[in-house]
């Protein structure tokens, strides 16, 4: 069983046999990120620097052990792996790769940052680690034709019942005011007409009253 200055020893050869490799990842500011959509996101790990002209970023890493890269997304997204987290990178010539699916939930911008951590052989002890902010920009999702169309459906639908609403209001105060007419029409019609005072029959112009004698000789 080691002592504990033979681990301190072995951790400080380990720490010294490290060497620069190459930390090789996607560039953010290329990728097409959309809610509601995976997009892969890859990271590469080198013993040796490599221009390989795609144009992606480089960053100067440790190596020399076992090495593991993480991806945390900060923002309103899910990052899941599809690798090994831990691999190693031991000489020159060696070359690990990891993957992502990145899908954001809301449009905006969203932060992410990639750890690299180099551990001591086959352990949890940390060597050396290294942290890389990113930020990208997520366009909204595409509106497909069923939501268009469902779109235009909903705001037909509305306009429908605000003309019908306003159509039933006018032919409600169209009945009231028909309704009012008729009723003044028929109360104008059952008013007694009018006495006029120049046409009255002058009480003069009656004949007297007859007496009972003159009607029984007539009766004769």
């Amino acid at each position: 069983m080691p002592t504990q200055h033979s681990w301190v020893q072995a951790m400080d050869k380990a720490r010294t046999s490290l060497f620069k490799g190459d930390l090789e990842y996607d560039d953010v500011r290329r990728l097409k990120f959309r809610a509601g959509h995976r997009t892969p996101f890859e990271v590469t790990v080198s013993g040796s620097w490599r221009n390989l002209g795609n144009g992606k970023p480089h960053q100067s890493v440790n190596v020399g052990a076992e090495i593991g890269v993480q991806l945390h997304c900060h923002g309103d997204a899910t990052c899941q792996s599809d690798s090994s987290r831990r691999q190693p990178v031991l000489d020159s010539e060696d070359r690990s790769n990891w993957t992502w699916w990145i899908t954001p939930h809301t449009a905006g911008p969203l932060t992410f940052s990639i750890t690299v951590t180099t551990y001591f052989r086959d352990t949890d002890t940390v060597l050396d680690e290294q942290t890389i902010p990113l930020k990208a920009q997520v366009d909204a999702a595409p509106r497909g034709f069923l939501t268009v169309v469902w779109g235009w459906l909903k705001s037909g639908w509305v306009t429908v019942v605000g003309l019908a609403t306003s159509l039933a209001a006018v032919w409600g105060a169209a009945k009231m005011i028909a309704s009012d007419l008729r009723r003044r029409s028929r109360a104008s019609t059952e008013e007694p007409p009018a006495t006029d005072p120049d046409n009255a029959p002058d009480p003069d112009d009656e004949p007297p009253p007859r007496r009972q004698g003159q009607a029984a000789q007539q009766s004769d």
